[in-house]
């Protein structure tokens, strides 16, 4: 079965492998236990992982939007922050939260980057639609079952998750960069 993880999988792994060496040692903060299950995890780094729900030795069960820690200089999350607040109505915007606190725990020069499928939470698609603080967001549209290209905003806020394809048929990759601060 495909579905978006094995386009966001690989596409989040080449931007790890990219932007660890800039670091010594980073310290890496994953938002929801996926990676995972589709890729090692790096040499020379400290790797937290932060999920509500999933019970493994090495996840911390915390929300997003309240958990607290020693800035990180890589932050990512696949198909996850669309789920945060969900199950509680009056939290349908909970995205602004987790945005705002991932905000505080990047290190001064630190990235991070999430990807969400397009349709499937529609108060994050309002709120991220009109979010200037992004370096960068690139929308991806799904052409075959394992098929994926570059698109825009205008050919995928318009498709429906679940359909043609199972999950999600376009999704959205966000990136920001924290300002590094010099001292002196």
């Amino acid at each position: 079965m495909f579905t978006e993880r094995m386009f966001e999988t690989p596409y989040i792994q080449n931007w790890l492998v990219r932007h660890i060496p800039e670091y010594s040692s980073p310290r890496i903060l994953e938002i929801g236990n996926v990676s995972y299950q589709y890729f090692e995890r790096f040499p020379n780094t400290q790797m937290d992982v932060i999920d509500l729900y999933e019970h493994f030795e090495w996840v911390r069960n915390e929300d997003i939007r309240y958990y607290k820690a020693m800035p990180y200089d890589l932050i990512f999350s696949i198909s996850t922050l669309e789920h945060v607040g969900e199950n509680i109505e009056k939290e349908a915007y909970g995205i602004i939260d987790a945005l705002l606190n991932t905000f505080t725990l990047l290190a001064d020069g630190g990235r991070f980057i999430f990807t969400v499928p397009i349709n499937y939470n529609k108060p994050m698609d309002m709120i991220l639609n009109n979010v200037m603080v992004f370096d960068s967001v690139k929308f991806f549209k799904r052409i075959s079952e394992d098929g994926w290209v570059e698109s825009n905003y205008e050919d995928t806020k318009d498709c429906i998750y679940g359909q043609p394809y199972i999950a999600s048929n376009d999704i959205r990759i966000c990136e920001y960069s924290k300002c590094k601060i010099e001292a002196g």
